[in-house]
């Protein structure tokens, strides 16, 4: 987790979570890499900033694209009910 001056500064990792980091990074270049980022984004006063690196992974993107299909296919051939139609008993 990032403070400055007693602000939370969040940081998009493209994980989800903009709250800290829970994994090991490569090597310490990326952690300086993100250190400057999120002090550069804190100094002009920004709450969240975006990493220089996207972590997100090809089987989470593959996870969330497989959700969004099975959603619009869901969405897209649902049945509609059919209303049943009251008869009129004043005009036969």
């Amino acid at each position: 987790m990032f403070f400055y001056r007693n602000k939370h500064i969040m940081i998009d990792l493209g994980t989800g979570n903009n709250n800290k980091i829970n994994w090991a990074l490569e090597d310490k270049q990326e952690m300086i890499d993100i250190i400057e980022t999120v002090y550069r984004g804190a100094r002009k006063g920004r709450g969240l900033v975006v990493s220089p690196k996207d972590y997100s992974t090809s089987t989470n993107i593959r996870f969330h694209f497989i959700l969004y299909v099975i959603k619009f296919n869901y969405f897209f051939y649902k049945k509609k009910k059919k209303k049943k139609k009251k008869k009129n008993l004043l005009f036969k």
